[in-house]
């Protein structure tokens, strides 16, 4: 990523992180429990099965919400962000659990997942649709790659009927913050040559702002 645009990315991050106990009063769009919709896949398709043995990615893993939701089913899991205040949360959070895995990283760096191995469950929760169109490519050929044969990926993305936030366009950005979002469509062509298993579309995961996310469970063959 660009330095201007890792400066503003990384400061409305900062904003949300810094104090998190107040983040819900200025209305960011995640919650503290994990994505129902997440949830709802992850039991409707058993991907727990034999967690112990199984390796989870949160990309984009914030607080940490969704890493204490796979480790509390079994999971080994990682968690990278590029914000170093939500590492230092998850830090916290984490401390002393020898199965969580927490580094800083900027996806969209060339091969920045290479030394982390494969994944059987990779989980991207509202990152892709922050993710600009020049760096879409890496991006997606990072996350794409870290899924092992056989593996699963969980995209939550907005959805692109969202009330007065896009106002006609896919995208806007905001305070140098960038938000961009995708069809169930569009979603389905991005992740390519993945296989559907299954979807939740324009689920209401921010009742704060009203904002609906469209859910894809792909599988890598």
């Amino acid at each position: 990523m660009r330095k201007e645009h890792l400066k503003s990315e990384l400061n409305f991050y900062r904003q949300a992180f810094i104090d998190n106990a107040k983040r819900r009063s200025r209305k960011f769009s995640w919650d503290y429990a994990p994505s129902k919709s997440v949830v709802d896949i992850v039991k409707k398709n058993n991907l727990a099965r034999k967690a112990s043995d199984k390796k989870v990615l949160d990309v984009g893993c914030g607080d940490g919400r969704h890493i204490e939701y796979f480790r509390k089913l079994g999971f080994e899991v990682w968690g990278v962000d590029f914000s170093k205040e939500a590492i230092w949360l998850c830090q916290k959070r984490f401390s002393g659990d020898g199965k969580v895995h927490l580094s800083v990283a900027d996806l969209t760096h060339r091969n920045i997942l290479k030394n982390l191995g494969t994944f059987d469950i990779i989980i991207d929760w509202s990152v892709l649709d922050h993710i600009r169109k020049e760096y879409l490519k890496t991006y997606l050929k990072n996350i794409l790659g870290a899924i092992k044969n056989g593996g699963h990926g969980i995209f939550s993305e907005f959805d692109k009927a969202l009330p007065g936030l896009f106002a006609g366009k896919s995208y806007k950005i905001q305070g140098g913050h960038y938000s961009r979002a995708y069809s169930k469509v569009e979603l389905k062509s991005l992740l390519k040559p993945l296989i559907i298993i299954d979807q939740k579309t324009k689920v209401l995961e921010d009742k704060i702002n009203n904002y609906r996310f469209n859910t894809l469970l792909v599988k890598k063959a």
